[in-house]
């Protein structure tokens, strides 16, 4: 074996392992995204009635209600409350890990991989789960060509839906039920489907609710319930088994495939 092969290999191999860190995540998934949703903030809006309405994301908003006590803090502030909570505990967690196992390396070439199987999950999940549950052939553009200027937009809003959904249903949720699962009792593959299939449960059940103001664009049907569902559980694997950065980016680009009518 050569060395060009080799040192892929070990790379690949390092790869998989920083790849589902904490501060991989941070790094890879949460600083990118979130550079690019606030980015294009201003210009996230849609016109209704002879309004102007931000095209919000419903997960930011729930982290916000909680960030703020409900209410308790400033709601003026809630934005800039809720920055400065995600700091410092991105901080923290990535002291934490140093702590823990010393530096962790991450190399440039870390972001191509990230992406290319975020681009190859989120193309093989969507149309099947398209096809599966809503009935979709998925014909790349048979719903007619997209407005080429608004792509940038709808790319920026979400890569607010793959930061802040992945953030709470995957990070805080799951990660959380599945850390405290794992220290206090003994491993089972069972109980940690089972936590994935409770918070896919929620996920879903969330797009429909309205609740802490979550933004409801759809109407409520078995198939588009069991269709977030199974994104949901498909998320919640790819978070457990190869990190926060790569279910943010699937999620992000699975939703912009959407909004291309490229499914």
């Amino acid at each position: 074996m050569n060395k060009e092969i080799c040192n892929g290999v070990l790379g690949l191999f390092s790869y998989k392992n920083v790849s589902r860190t904490f501060t991989y995540g941070i790094l890879l998934a949460a600083i990118p995204l979130l550079v690019i949703y606030e980015n294009n903030l201003p210009n996230m809006s849609v016109v209704e009635n002879g309004k102007h309405l931000l095209m919000g994301n419903g997960a930011e908003g729930i982290l916000k209600d909680f960030g703020t006590f409900f209410g308790f803090l400033s709601q003026n502030y809630a934005h800039q409350i809720l920055l400065l909570e995600m700091v410092t505990g991105s901080l923290l967690g990535i002291w934490y890990e140093k702590r823990k196992w010393g530096a962790i390396e991450i190399r440039a070439e870390f972001l191509f991989f990230t992406l290319a199987e975020a681009t190859l999950f989120s193309l093989l999940i969507t149309p099947v789960l398209s096809m599966v549950f809503l009935f979709n052939f998925p014909i790349p553009f048979a719903r007619g060509y997209p407005d080429l200027s608004a792509l940038p937009i709808y790319f920026g809003k979400n890569c607010g839906d793959g930061f802040y959904e992945e953030l709470l249903f995957r990070v805080i949720l799951l990660g959380s039920i599945v850390k405290i699962v794992r220290k206090f009792c003994s491993y089972s593959l069972s109980i940690e489907t089972f936590t994935v299939v409770g918070v896919s449960l929620l996920f879903s059940l969330i797009h429909y609710t309205g609740w802490f103001g979550l933004e409801m664009n759809e109407d409520f049907t078995m198939q588009n319930f069991m269709y977030h569902f199974f994104l949901g559980i498909t998320y919640g694997t790819i978070y457990l088994k190869r990190g926060f950065a790569t279910a943010a980016w699937t999620h992000t680009l699975g939703n912009f495939w959407v909004y291309a009518n490229l499914f």
